[in-house]
């Protein structure tokens, strides 16, 4: 099983981050979730939420979005998001 998973969060003109996580927390109008490495295929609306990324190394990094997607296949969860992060451009 990987021990890590990777992440990528886009809006529509770029990538804004790309990497690999050991854990990416949230909620949706289920309830909160963990997308962990090697977990089964997942799609799910977020809104207003936060998303948490818990880093290979270093501190969690939560970040807000008023809408997005998040799409998990393959071991990749895809963030799809229409707003613009300039802050996580340091973490590419």
């Amino acid at each position: 099983m990987n021990e890590t998973l990777r992440v990528v969060i886009r809006n529509p003109k770029t990538v804004l981050f790309d990497g690999n996580v050991t854990a990416l927390s949230s909620s949706n109008k289920q309830g909160n979730f963990d997308v962990l490495p090697g977990h089964a295929n997942f799609i799910t609306l977020i809104k207003d939420k936060p998303v948490v990324l818990r880093l290979e190394k270093g501190e969690p990094r939560s970040f807000m979005f008023s809408f997005a997607i998040i799409h998990n296949v393959n071991n990749t969860a895809t963030i799809y998001t229409d707003i613009e992060l300039p802050e996580l451009t340091s973490f590419q």
